[in-house]
C-alpha cells in the first residue's frame, strides 16, 4: 500500500466519535475488491483514507492561496446513521472527504461547496430557493447563499 494513503479507513471524527471508521475495508470485502492488486475499482476509496499532504508556500506576496472543497466531498453513505454505522450499505461509498484535516495555514481562503445568489431566475433557481429556505434566507434577495445544504452544514459543523 502506499505510503500516500491510511492503511486502514480512519473515519471522520464527529464531536469525538469516529463515524464510518474501517467502512473502505468493509466496501472492499462486501464488492471483492482488493486495493493492493487493482487499481480498476478506487472509487470504493473514500479521500478520507489518503493522508492529507499540503505544499507550504510564503505569503507577503500579494497573491492569496485559495482551495475549494466539492459541495458533495464530506458525502458518503457509509456513515450511516450514527457511529455504530448500523443498517449501512457498504457495497456502494461516496467521496467521504474529512475536511476538518486540512490544516489551517494550507489556504488563505477555502471556498465550501457552491454557492447562488437568492433571487436568481436562471436556470438553478429552483436548488437556489431551495438552499435560501434551508439557510433561513428566503425571500430576501440579492444574498449569497451555499446551493448545498447538507455539504456546506457538514462542512461548518465538521
Amino acid at each position: 500500500m502506499s505510503e500516500l494513503v491510511n492503511a486502514t479507513d480512519p473515519g471522520i471524527d464527529v464531536n469525538g466519535t469516529a463515524w464510518g471508521k474501517g467502512a473502505a475495508e468493509k466496501t472492499y470485502q462486501a464488492n471483492g475488491f482488493d486495493p493492493a492488486r487493482e487499481d480498476s475499482k478506487l472509487s470504493y476509496t473514500p479521500r478520507r483514507a489518503a493522508k492529507t499532504v499540503f505544499n507550504t508556500y510564503q505569503g507577503g506576496n500579494g497573491l492569496t492561496l485559495s482551495g475549494y472543497v466539492a459541495a458533495d466531498a464530506a458525502h458518503d453513505s457509509r456513515y450511516g446513521t450514527s457511529a455504530a454505522g448500523t443498517g449501512v450499505d457498504y457495497r456502494q461509498g461516496g467521496p467521504g472527504a474529512d475536511i476538518a484535516r486540512i490544516p489551517a495555514d494550507a489556504f488563505d481562503e477555502i471556498v465550501i461547496g457552491g454557492v447562488g445568489i437568492s433571487g436568481d431566475e436562471g436556470e438553478r433557481k429552483d436548488a437556489i430557493d431551495r438552499a435560501a429556505r434551508d439557510f433561513k434566507l428566503a425571500g430576501q434577495r440579492v444574498r449569497a447563499t451555499f446551493t448545498d445544504s447538507i455539504g456546506a452544514v457538514l462542512a461548518s459543523n465538521g
